[in-house]
């Protein structure tokens, strides 16, 4: 997903799976497949758009996707956890080497957003959205016009001269307090 013009460019790299399941249950295909979208689905989209711009010497921004779980225990998401995880260290490890090609990679990660994975992450008993309100600081989930501000935030090329290259930036909603123990309301 890279769109580029001649001067400058963005990419945003959203590759999203969940499966929840406690630890010990996650096949090795399960953990293969959250782990190959995850991380595989983040990292070549941004590889695509970082050689077109290194070709063409016009710079860009690339922002990722990370999540809350990335940086914080969330129990029966592990491999969903390692993978945002790994897409944390990889901004750093991108926006250090990309740096001196005027490339700024960077990172939303937000927390519990009310979307369409709704569906997937089976958040599907009452106990479990009432954790998720106390957990969250604005005691709701984020809507999804919310999460974009960031997106456009970075994205801008106005921030280019801005920027922190080789600190790869992640942006997140506050939710590193101690969560509440699981299945607790």
């Amino acid at each position: 997903m890279a769109r580029s013009t001649r001067r400058a460019g963005q990419a945003a790299s959203p590759a999203d799976t969940r499966l929840k399941a406690p630890a010990v249950e996650y096949t090795p295909e399960e953990w293969d497949r959250i782990l190959v979208v995850n991380l595989r689905g983040t990292f070549q989209p941004a590889q695509a758009a970082a050689r077109q711009w290194i070709a063409q010497g016009s710079g860009g921004s690339v922002t990722m996707t990370s999540s809350i779980a990335g940086a914080v225990g969330i129990p029966t998401l592990a491999p969903y956890a390692a993978g945002k995880g790994g897409i944390n260290q990889l901004v750093r490890t991108l926006a250090a080497e990309w740096a001196e090609h005027h490339i700024r990679v960077n990172a939303v990660a937000p927390g519990h957003v009310a979307n369409i994975m709704d569906s997937v992450t089976a958040h599907d008993d009452p106990a479990s959205d009432r954790r998720i309100n106390i957990i969250t600081p604005l005691g709701r989930r984020a809507t999804v016009e919310e999460i974009a501000a960031p997106y456009a935030f970075l994205a801008c090329r106005r921030l280019h001269h801005r920027s922190c290259p080789g600190r790869g930036r992640r942006l997140h909603r506050d939710l590193t307090a101690p969560l509440p123990p699981h299945g607790a309301a």
